[in-house]
C-alpha cells in the first residue's frame, strides 16, 4: 500500500473516512480554533469567502501551527492554472476545484496541480517548500502528497463521469448538491428523486474508480454526517464555521428568552 505524507490521503488509503470542515471567515483565529477540535481537513472557501491569496497563506499558517494533522485545503474559485499553482504553493495540501464538468476541465486541474512528469505546475522556491530549504524533498514528493478534488456539481459532470473519474490522479469527487439540483431544473430540492439517482451515480462510479466520494453537510448535524457514511460517503465537510457561529448564537438567545 502506497503511504502518503499527506494524513487524509493516508486514511482514505486505510479504508477510513475524513471528516473536515469549511472556512469562510477571513482570519486566521477562526482556524487556530479549528484546527484544535481534530478535523482532518480544513477547506479554505476562496470561490464564495472573501479572501485573497496573502490571507489564505496566513491561514494555512494558522492550522499548520496547531496540529500539522489537519490538512489545509483550499476550495478554489475557478480551475486557472495561474491561480492554482500559487495557493499549492502557498503551502495548501489539497484543492478542491468547482465545476469539473469534463475530461478536459479534469486534466486542466491535474495539469495546474501537478509538477512534471504528471502535469506542468511551475517550479520554484516558494512557502510550501520553506522558500528552498526543502526544495528538493518537496518537489520529489509534492506529486504523491497533494490531494487533488474535483467538484461534481452540474449535470454535465454526471453524464461525463466516466471520463473524469477515470483520470488515476484524481483522488476525490465531492459533490455540490445545490448546484447540481440547479442545473437539473430542481434548485434547492436535494430529497427529489433526480437528486437521488445523480447522488447514487456518483457513489456507485467512485467505488468503480476507487475514488473518494464526498460531500458537504451543511447544517452542524451530525446525525446527517452519519447517515452520509452509512451510504458510502468517505469524505464530509461538516458545516461552515461562518454557520456554525450563526446557529449557536441564535440558538443561545433563543433559549435566554424562552
Amino acid at each position: 500500500m502506497n503511504k502518503s505524507k499527506n494524513y487524509c490521503k493516508n486514511k482514505v488509503l486505510n479504508n477510513k473516512p475524513i471528516i473536515g470542515s469549511w472556512i469562510q471567515i477571513p482570519d486566521p483565529v477562526s482556524a487556530e480554533i479549528m484546527s484544535r477540535a481534530g478535523f482532518d481537513f480544513i477547506a479554505i472557501d476562496t470561490e464564495h469567502g472573501i479572501m485573497d491569496l496573502e490571507t489564505v497563506s496566513n491561514i494555512i499558517r494558522s492550522i499548520e501551527s496547531i496540529n500539522k494533522k489537519v490538512i489545509p485545503m483550499v476550495r478554489l474559485a475557478g480551475n486557472e492554472y495561474s491561480v492554482t499553482k500559487r495557493y499549492l504553493d502557498a503551502g495548501a495540501k489539497g484543492i478542491i476545484v468547482p465545476f469539473v464538468n469534463s475530461k478536459t476541465d479534469a486534466e486542466e486541474m491535474i495539469r495546474s496541480a501537478k509538477y512534471y512528469p504528471d502535469g506542468e505546475r511551475g517550479v520554484g522556491f516558494c512557502r510550501a517548500n520553506n522558500y528552498g530549504v526543502d526544495f528538493e524533498e518537496y518537489v520529489a514528493e509534492a506529486n504523491e502528497n497533494i490531494f487533488v478534488v474535483a467538484q461534481i456539481e452540474n449535470i454535465k459532470a454526471i453524464e461525463n463521469i466516466d471520463q473524469i473519474l477515470s483520470i488515476p490522479l484524481i483522488d476525490a469527487a465531492f459533490i455540490g448538491p445545490y448546484d447540481i439540483s440547479a442545473s437539473m431544473g430542481i434548485p434547492g430540492q436535494l430529497n427529489h428523486p433526480k437528486m437521488e439517482d445523480a447522488i447514487s451515480t456518483i457513489l456507485n462510479k467512485g467505488k468503480e474508480y476507487k475514488k473518494v466520494v464526498g460531500t458537504h453537510v451543511v447544517a452542524p448535524d451530525p446525525s446527517e454526517v452519519k447517515q452520509r457514511l452509512k451510504r458510502g460517503f468517505n469524505m464530509i465537510a461538516y458545516s461552515i464555521d461562518t454557520v456554525m457561529l450563526s446557529q449557536m448564537c441564535k440558538k443561545g438567545l433563543e433559549q435566554i428568552w424562552s
